[in-house]
């Protein structure tokens, strides 16, 4: 589990931020979305509900609203089960609820992100709800916050996901002093900036836009990466001054995986895997014709038949036409009286004669096709025979 407060001095753009409808990575922004002491359905929005005590508070306090997240990987909640997604959320705002009593706060579930992971956005108004004061400097630390929903989570049965090990940030004395005070510490502070701008990002170009939107400053131009965090704000209200020096810190001070080559090596590595997916992508489209393509039509060569074929196809119409006239007759007779033997010698006579005429005339359109293809080939030859002579005259 992963977590983190921020301050905001403007609470609408950061209640806008986490209610708008369009998500990141995927059409749904918010999975679910809870509360305390506010009412989610109305005519009053969510701001408006807000509003009324941050114009109760002091001058001084110019923070609206304290933003938490509180990410989980897949061993810790299923982010494509809703009963986990719901489970989570609940767990997040009365756990909240207790760290921050006396307080609004919007709880919206998401699953939006790059990686798919369910995280929560947590909203709390950092103006009381009976003394309009805003919350102390010991309950706005990231340790503290850490601390406590860690055990939280785990008093209710979850089984925290620590995750690999990378490698140690050195500490100062000092740092490791302000831990044990609970007291803001820039460099962790920066640290988990990066690791956002790290996860967010595709490229390392997009990583260094993602550092900006971080207030981080990035230079990569030496040997040494270095990383600059220029929002003060927070060490500002823990300590009632600016700080001395800026908050500057080489990638391998912080993280061995943060130095430029580790870097380039990272997102290099996505954006092969993305390129090799576009292509097997392309490669499947390809594979598969479109569902809605027309069959290619063969368009027949125009053909018409000679003389010969006609009159042999209208040979065999015609004896066509006989056996079905034939066929029509027998099938009459059997429905009829039961003729003399004189009758049926006649009718077997008429028949044999029919049938006899029939063959004939077959045979003299057979004689007649056959005389008509010898003279066709006659011509012909005839018309080879003087065209092979006029040509034996000419080159003579």
């Amino acid at each position: 589990m992963y977590t983190k407060i921020t301050s905001a001095r403007h609470g609408a753009s950061a209640i806008d931020y986490v209610l708008q409808e369009q998500g990141h990575y995927k059409e749904k922004r918010n999975e679910y979305i809870t509360g305390v002491n506010l009412m989610l359905s109305g005519d009053v929005s969510i701001t408006e509900q807000m509003e009324q005590y941050w114009n109760k508070a002091s001058e001084q306090n110019k923070t609206q609203v304290r933003r938490v997240v509180i990410s989980f990987s897949e061993k810790e909640f299923d982010p494509e089960n809703p009963e986990s997604i719901l489970r989570a959320s609940e767990l997040c705002r009365d756990g909240l609820a207790e760290l921050y009593p006396d307080r609004q706060i919007l709880i919206c579930a998401q699953t939006d992100g790059r990686g798919g992971k369910l995280h929560i956005h947590g909203l709390v108004n950092n103006v009381s709800m009976t003394d309009s004061k805003g919350l102390g400097a010991g309950k706005t630390g990231f340790y503290y916050l850490k601390r406590e929903m860690n055990k939280y989570m785990q008093e209710h049965g979850v089984e925290l996901d620590r995750g690999e090990s990378h490698g140690k940030m050195r500490e100062t004395q000092t740092e490791r002093v302000f831990k044990e005070a609970q007291l803001y510490s820039w460099k962790d502070d920066l640290l988990e900036r990066i690791k956002e701008a790290k996860a967010a990002s595709e490229s390392y170009e997009q990583f260094i836009d993602e550092l900006n939107n971080r207030d981080i400053e990035y230079d990569d131009s030496k040997k040494h990466n270095t990383f600059v965090l220029t929002d003060t704000e927070r060490y500002v209200e823990d300590f009632g001054r600016e700080p001395e020096k800026p908050f500057k810190s080489r990638g391998k001070t912080l993280d061995e995986e943060f130095t430029k080559e580790k870097l380039k090596e990272h997102f290099d590595a996505i954006q092969a895997r993305i390129k090799a997916e576009a292509q097997a992508q392309q490669a499947a489209q390809m594979a598969v014709a479109p569902a809605d393509e027309e069959p290619e039509m063969i368009e027949e060569p125009d053909y018409e038949p000679d003389e010969q074929e006609t009159e042999y196809i209208n040979m065999r119409e015609a004896r066509r036409a006989a056996r079905l006239r034939d066929n029509r007759a027998e099938k009459q007779f059997d429905y009829t009286k039961p003729a003399s033997e004189a009758e049926h010698s006649e009718t077997d006579e008429a028949g044999k004669q029919q049938e006899a005429d029939e063959i004939r005339n077959g045979l003299e359109q057979i004689l007649n096709r056959n005389k008509n293809i010898a003279e066709l080939m006659r011509r012909e030859n005839e018309e080879k025979s003087k065209n092979k002579q006029d040509e034996d005259e000419y080159h003579v």
